[in-house]
């Protein structure tokens, strides 16, 4: 993965695909994804999939990534969390919030719920809340509140999320 990042960081986008294609042209190196035994909620070789989708984002290559995403879809591959939550960044850099809260509810649920489910980054959040704010958007904050209560997040861990970060970036 860290030869794909360094081509993307060289603007070697038509590379960093054939370092991609390659890596799930081997069926012996398709499954040896491993981290994806750690995570309880991704198949094997998503990592690699959201790490290629978060590549694009970082590069601003928005349409590329949800070309990306609709690929992914339409070959049957179940979105992790982080999947949604890639996407969410990219909506909400984009300042489509309704899209972005879209895309944290298919997260959560596909994530779970409560303390031990997941949970969107803060930068997230508070970038999202920063936006309903400069554009009035109560239904939007409301909504994303109602989400975190339907999820089970309990008190402090809404706190930790909403509570301002020093800026780091959507895809830092």
């Amino acid at each position: 993965m860290t030869l794909i990042k360094c081509l993307f960081t060289m603007g070697d986008i038509e590379d960093a695909e054939k370092m991609y294609d390659e890596w799930f042209s081997r069926p012996d190196d398709y499954d040896s994804d491993s981290d994806s035994d750690c995570v309880p909620f991704e198949e094997p070789g998503l990592k690699k999939r959201n790490y290629l989708l978060y590549c694009y984002a970082r590069k601003g290559l928005f349409k590329e990534a949800e070309t990306f995403f609709n690929q992914m879809i339409e070959a049957g591959i179940k979105p992790s969390p982080d999947t949604w939550q890639i996407l969410a960044n990219i909506h909400t850099q984009e300042r489509r919030i309704s899209k972005a809260l879209s895309c944290l509810g298919e997260a959560f649920l596909a994530g779970g719920k409560g303390r031990e489910g997941w949970h969107p980054k803060p930068q997230t959040v508070t970038s999202i809340l920063e936006i309903c704010e400069e554009e009035a958007d109560m239904a939007s904050k409301d909504a994303l509140f109602e989400m975190f209560k339907e999820a089970d997040l309990d008190e402090s861990t809404v706190t930790y999320l909403v509570t301002p970060v020093p800026y780091v970036g959507l895809f830092s």
